[in-house]
């Protein structure tokens, strides 16, 4: 997800990306994701990272051209 997508995040942990989905097996959900402008105010996604402690942000412009950097983040 792109960082302003609060309630597609939302609604990923109350749904398919739930813990407690599968009973019996350890299930890890973490949200990649790049910052959207040099200016961005961010302190709604650091409250929401100390809320679900699901979050990795790292620094680049999170564009369809930096798909690359998103997806070798998650590796």
């Amino acid at each position: 997800t792109r960082a302003v997508e609060i309630r597609h995040r939302n609604s990923i942990r109350k749904s398919w990306g739930n813990e407690s989905v599968v009973p019996g097996v350890d299930v890890v959900r973490l949200f990649m994701l790049g910052i959207e402008t040099k200016d961005a105010n961010e302190d709604l996604l650091m409250r929401e990272s100390e809320q679900y402690h699901d979050i990795i942000q790292q620094d680049f412009l999170d564009t369809y051209n930096n798909l690359t950097l998103k997806t070798m983040m998650g590796m």
